[in-house]
Parts: structure tokens; sequence; C-alpha cells
């Protein structure tokens, strides 16, 4: 199961970190329920639209519900990318969420766990939102400081 190799990790770096919390940035209520069933209080997320069963595969942003606010889960995003950057470290797969924080915070330590796995071979795929980013770092640093 790719969600145990997270965990896997997680595990690695909270040994080391005791009082370490968890902020979860993740659109999968498995994930979500796996991680705190596991370590409790220590996880930090936000209440917000997740997948669970048949549309985890899909992908929130390709999903189409009736009732579903495209702008709040935008907004979503958006504060899950500028809460991330603010982490101290970063356990991530391939998301442009987690490489638009990492273009936020470039020297923040992290680990791709998709790359660490074997499961991709480069861990500098171009994003399309990192991309973006770079020409963007000081105006989002002005909208993380808003936001936070």
């Amino acid at each position: 199961d790719v969600f145990e190799r997270y965990i896997h990790f997680i595990d690695r770096r909270i040994a080391r970190l005791t009082t370490a919390r968890i902020f979860l940035a993740t659109d999968s209520e498995r994930l979500r329920s796996m991680l705190v069933a596991r370590y409790g209080d220590r996880v930090i997320d936000r209440n917000m639209v997740r997948l669970t069963g048949d549309t985890e595969h899909i992908g929130l942003h390709y999903l189409q519900h009736a009732g579903l606010d495209k702008a709040q889960i935008g907004r979503d995003v958006l504060i899950d990318a500028l809460l991330l950057a603010r982490c101290d470290e970063l356990v991530h797969g391939f998301s442009n969420v987690a490489f638009a924080a990492l273009h936020m915070h470039p020297d923040m330590p992290h680990i791709n766990v998709d790359v660490a796995c074997g499961w991709v071979t480069d861990s500098t795929v171009p994003s399309p939102v990192g991309e973006a980013l770079k020409h963007l770092t000081r105006p989002l640093g002005r909208i993380r400081e808003l936001f936070l």
C-alpha cells in the first residue's frame, strides 16, 4: 500500500522529533484516517473536502459533483501550500501542492516518497505550478503573510 510507505518515512522523522506535530495536507480521507489512528492529536489538518472510496483514484480537481465548490477547493489548496511552506520538513509525493510549498521554502528538508521508493526515477520532473511560481516568489511571499 502506497500510504504505508508514507507512514514509514513519517515514522523515521517522528522517532527523532518526539514533540513534532504533523500538518496533513491531503485529499484522501483514507490517508487522513490512517494517520489520525496512528499519531492521534499530533496530526493537524484542516476541515475540507476529501476523496473517499471509489473516488480516490480520480483526483479532487477532476471530480464532478453537483454540490462541489471548486472555488473553495482552490482556496483550500492555496492555504495548504502556504502552510506546508512553513513546515520544518516535508514528506511528499508528486504533488503540485508540495512542489509549490518547496518553491516557497526551497531550503526545506524533504523527501519525495515516489522517488525514494523507486516508483519514479527523477525528482526534477517539471511541475507546471513550480515553473509558474519561479516567477512569482515575491508576490507569494506577501500573500503568505496575509493568510497567516
